[in-house]
Order: structure tokens, then sequence, then C-alpha cells
């Protein structure tokens, strides 16, 4: 679901990966790109596919200086967060 340029973006997403959604809802939405719409998708495609790159492929950490774990399962990683959470 996107809304105004969330909607925007999330309409880029879906056609650039559209294998990876099973629907869009858009709420109040407004267009982002100027370039003709044909090529939209494979720009937007590319962009993603490079930042996942420079970050070290999918799972890699985002957070600022790549600092970040990666665990390879959800319930460690709630363990983890639990752990270290704040009082």
């Amino acid at each position: 679901m996107g809304h105004s340029m969330g909607g925007g973006i999330a309409s880029m997403l879906c056609g650039s990966l559209p294998a990876a959604f099973s629907g869009l809802v858009l709420v109040e939405t407004v267009g982002l790109m100027s370039d003709p719409a044909e090529g939209l998708p494979l720009r937007l495609g590319r962009g993603i596919a490079a930042a996942v790159a420079a970050h070290g492929g999918a799972g890699a950490s985002s957070t600022p200086g790549g600092k970040g774990r990666a665990y390879p399962s959800t319930a460690e990683a709630a363990a983890a967060r639990k752990a270290n959470a704040r009082a």
C-alpha cells in the first residue's frame, strides 16, 4: 500500500520487481519520474540492485558504517533484540 509520494515509490517498486508482490493499493498517489514510463522500472531495478550490491548483498547490514549484524533466523534476531533492550 502506498500513500502520496509513497504510492509513487510503491508503484515503481512493484513495476520493477513484479514477482515480489501480489497486489498494490494506492491512495492519493503522485507521480515521481519525468522519464518515459517504459524505462522507469528497469532504471529503478538497476538502482536497487546497485544499492544492494554496495551494501554487501541482500541481508547485509543497513546500519551506518555497516556495523550491524545479520542473524540466521528471526528468532535469533528477536532474542538478541530482547537481550539488548533498554530498560
